[in-house]
């Protein structure tokens, strides 16, 4: 059995709620809901129950898929709940370990740990089916670190900013990111890369690559400028250092008579 990460601190009492997850991990997750696509179930996050218990959490674009995991999690069954920018910013500014994110039948709500700081207006339950992420998400055995493949910036930027929330009071945010591997020990350009964060093992981004890659490593620009750049950094090195020479021995020169010994013309009594 996988082993299940709840290295968390324990969490204060929550209120009692048919859904609940963490605040923190809500806001990164809902990140990566939709927010104008014609697949309106998307536009929302996905509850679902964990079978060693705690509960899961989904968001998905169609670009990136975002899944966290909730030791202290709550979720009756798969449900998927609107979750509006106010919501999701009530969220994020919840800095404590026991603030969460709850459905208790009727509200969704945003709770700091100690009171309700955001309540979400109209109904929030999305009737629908989220897609299945088994068939993104590639198989945990077969992932090598490292990808090779072509990525939208704006993708990566959403990683650095999960990095960020995710990962509170850390100063490096460290990332690694893998790839499925081609059965010879390296990762396919093709293959979506998936994305986890050190300080917070309970979350992971399974991003797709573009469709067309870059197919050359190296620019030529770079080839040959970096090596005329290098080549005048050291004309530039070797010419200040026999500038500083020559300044040393003129100071020598211009100094040495000074320091001769005096020679005296008295003659010597016998």
């Amino acid at each position: 059995m996988a082993r299940i990460n709840r290295n968390r601190s324990a969490v204060g009492a929550r209120p009692k709620a048919p859904y609940s997850f963490s605040a923190r991990l809500f806001a990164a997750v809902a990140e990566y809901r939709a927010k104008a696509d014609i697949r309106y179930y998307l536009r929302g996050v996905c509850f679902a129950p964990h079978p060693d218990g705690g509960a899961m959490l989904m968001g998905c674009d169609g670009h990136q898929l975002a899944v966290a995991f909730d030791p202290h999690g709550k979720a009756e069954k798969m449900q998927i709940f609107d979750s509006s920018a106010g919501l999701v910013s009530a969220a994020r500014r919840s800095r404590r370990d026991e603030a969460s994110v709850y459905f208790d039948g009727s509200r969704m709500v945003a709770h700091d740990g100690i009171n309700e700081v955001y309540v979400q207006p109209g109904r929030p339950r999305i009737d629908g089916v989220f897609p299945d992420v088994a068939r993104v998400l590639p198989d945990p055995d077969g992932l090598t670190p490292g990808h090779p493949g072509a990525f939208n910036a704006r993708y990566l930027a959403r990683l650095a900013s999960t990095g960020a929330l995710v990962c509170l009071g850390e100063y490096h945010v460290g990332v690694m990111h893998y790839g499925s591997g081609d059965g010879a020990g390296s990762a396919r350009a093709a293959a979506p890369m998936v994305t986890r964060f050190k300080a917070e093992p309970n979350i992971v981004v399974v991003t797709m690559p573009l469709r067309e890659g870059i197919t050359e490593q190296i620019p030529e620009f770079l080839r040959s400028g970096v090596k005329a750049f290098s080549d005048s950094v050291k004309a530039a090195v070797a010419e200040r250092e026999a500038a500083r020479m020559a300044e040393a021995k003129a100071l020598e020169e211009a100094i040495r008579p000074r320091c001769d010994p005096v020679v005296s013309t008295t003659p010597k009594e016998s």
